[in-house]
């Protein structure tokens, strides 16, 4: 199996980039194709409609570009941020642009039990690899109300929470996946430690980048 670390991950982006002029919002579209796949397959039966909880990065900008996908598909989406809106830029900031001309009700609010009532499934787009030191308060207690929820979630590229490299999310809890979609390869911190706990079944993503980069930024384990 390949895996991919976050650093990793982030130099075969810039040279999908630069090299090969692949615009990111190319492979921000590729990485939602490919989670609307799973998340279409997950929801496939139930009652409820699709939770998506959207942090400030480009994790958030996967949601927020899966959320015009299933709703296509004619699912009922919810986004919710789990930031200010201030903090989205770049390509995450389009695709917000992109489901507010839609029509698409997008919320900033604080997690509560009663936010995931009738919720056929959760989508953690969060922080992905973004997670750096102690979590926010705040994301933190989207991650509790998350897992307390007893909804089938669906994590992009990596758990929130989780420590990409060594699967450990530390004295900090992580969101428990039942599928997690992780781009161009799992990290490595899915396959150790808690990370095989929380990860739940593993697809990988693809995005669209040729092989020669797959295979240069991505090492096998066994």
């Amino acid at each position: 199996m390949r895996v991919i670390d976050p650093e990793s991950s982030r130099a075969l982006d810039a040279e999908a980039v630069e090299k090969y002029r692949i615009p990111s919002i190319v492979l921000m579209e590729n990485a939602a194709r490919s989670a609307a796949e799973v998340a279409i397959e997950l929801h496939r039966g139930s009652p409820g409609g699709v939770l998506i909880a959207c942090g400030p990065g480009n994790n958030g900008g996967d949601g927020f570009a899966l959320a015009r996908h299933l709703h296509n598909h004619g699912i009922d989406v919810r986004l919710v941020l789990a930031s200010d809106p201030s903090r989205f830029a770049g390509d995450a900031l389009t695709n917000l642009r992109v489901c507010e001309s839609m029509g698409f009700s997008i919320e900033r609010l604080s997690p509560a039990a009663a936010l995931f009532e009738g919720v056929g499934l959760v989508v953690d787009a969060l922080l992905g690899t973004g997670v750096s030191g102690p979590l926010r308060p705040g994301i933190a207690e989207w991650i509790r109300q998350i897992n307390r929820s007893g909804t089938r979630v669906l994590c992009l590229d990596v758990p929130t929470g989780l420590d990409p490299m060594i699967g450990d999310a530390g004295n900090q809890e992580s969101v428990r996946a039942h599928t997690t979609v992780s781009f161009v390869a799992p990290k490595p911190g899915m396959l150790t430690g808690v990370g095989r706990t929380v990860s739940g079944r593993i697809v990988v993503g693809d995005i669209g980048v040729p092989m020669s980069l797959i295979e240069r930024w991505t090492r096998t384990v066994d």
